[in-house]
């Protein structure tokens, strides 16, 4: 990537005289077409190099631009998954630097950005690139980093919205697809649809940093045999614990004794004392405490 880097002019150039002069013309009878069907319609222009060649988004705008191509919306993708087509690994952009590189060309363009595609992968396969600072490739990871991002987004006048690339799940699916969708399989999703579904139902002000509570969401599935998953959300890093209790109130279990940062986790029990003896069939209790909250639910252990 530094060799491209440094011949950024000279690439730039060859796409100018040998690319960009005929996609401009394409483009201008594509959206020609596109308004005389249909006058409301706004059409996003996108560029698919983030990560891999530096400075050459605010080139290409630049060109079409002035070759008076009209646009309504910036399209960026945001992923660190290569196409094997190209040949070439991109670097993996920060967080940071992608909402600069957004509003550098917002403002210099006066349009909105759409990020028509981004992703992030919830465990480690083959053709996965390197993760993003400060965000683990795991299931917690990628709930972590879609929660950042949607929040920096939906508190940013200066884009318009995001389309996740590839959410589905289907039989066979391709292991890296698999490894960034947002479902375990037909019934079963992953943290990260809980962050799109809470974004949808959020204020932006929320989204952006506002107060969020402490959540312990009920049990699944429930009843369960063998094993059953609790989830639940900090909104502050804090201790946390999550214990088992018998409907008398005896103890039954410790699943989690630990400090946990500010995020959403998943906890697996498999109906058994912590001493590894299983638990009998019955109704039990799962209680949550973390930073001054507690809430407790019921739950059915059917063998």
């Amino acid at each position: 990537m530094e060799f491209f880097s440094k011949l950024l002019g000279t690439f730039t150039q060859y796409l100018r005289e040998n690319v960009w002069d005929k996609e401009a013309l394409l483009l201008k009878a594509a959206i020609k077409g596109t308004k005389d069907a249909d006058p409301t319609s706004e059409i996003v222009l996108h560029v698919n190099s983030v990560g891999w060649i530096e400075g050459i988004q605010r080139a290409f705008y630049q060109y079409m631009m002035g070759q008076g191509v009209e646009f309504d919306l910036i399209g960026l993708s945001y992923y660190n998954i290569p196409y094997p087509a190209a040949g070439i690994p991109p670097q993996p952009l920060s967080f940071e630097s992608f909402l600069q590189l957004c509003d550098s060309l917002s403002d210099e363009s006066g349009k909105q950005v759409m990020v028509t595609e981004c992703m992030y992968p919830s465990y480690v396969v083959q053709g996965i690139g390197p993760g993003y600072d400060g965000y683990s490739i795991t299931e917690e990871g990628q709930a972590s980093y879609f929660r950042d991002f949607i929040r920096a987004l939906k508190g940013d006048p200066r884009f318009w919205g995001m389309i996740y690339f590839y959410p589905d799940y289907h039989v066979g699916i391709d292991s890296a697809w698999g490894a960034t969708g947002l479902f375990h399989d037909d019934a079963n999703e992953k943290l990260a649809m809980d962050v799109f579904v809470d974004a949808l139902n959020s204020t932006e002000a929320e989204m952006s940093g506002g107060p969020k509570p402490f959540l312990l969401d009920q049990n699944f599935p429930n009843p369960f045999n063998p094993s059953t998953e609790m989830s639940f959300s900090l909104p502050k890093a804090s201790h946390v614990k999550l214990e088992v209790y018998s409907i008398i109130g005896q103890k039954v279990a410790t699943l989690t004794n630990e400090f946990k940062t500010a995020g959403t986790y998943r906890v697996v029990w498999d109906g058994r004392h912590d001493n590894g003896q299983p638990v009998s069939s019955g109704v039990y209790l799962y209680r949550l405490t973390a930073g001054g909250f507690t809430e407790t639910k019921k739950m059915v252990l059917m063998k």
